[in-house]
């Protein structure tokens, strides 16, 4: 997620890019099989150099890994809960 910013310096709106791992996950799945499948994504996440947040239903983040930090250079924990 990169921020927009208008004129005046305020968040306007913003960029996202979203990347499907189906087939790295398939192929990473023997290595994962003996965790829990919440575990298996989050691990599978936490390997990205690329951010990844997850989101439930009411538009909660659940999950944030830890290339959250290394791009924005703000704790991990600042973004999970937000909506």
């Amino acid at each position: 997620y990169i921020p927009i910013r208008n004129a005046t310096g305020d968040i306007a709106s913003g960029c996202c890019i979203v990347t499907d791992i189906t087939e790295a996950f398939h192929r990473q799945k023997i290595e994962f099989e003996h965790l829990h499948a919440k575990n298996r994504f989050h691990a599978l996440f936490d390997q990205s150099p690329v951010s990844i947040q997850i989101y439930n239903r009411d538009g909660y983040c659940t999950y944030v890994n830890d290339a959250w930090e290394e791009i924005f250079s703000t704790p991990k924990s600042s973004l999970e809960g937000y909506n």
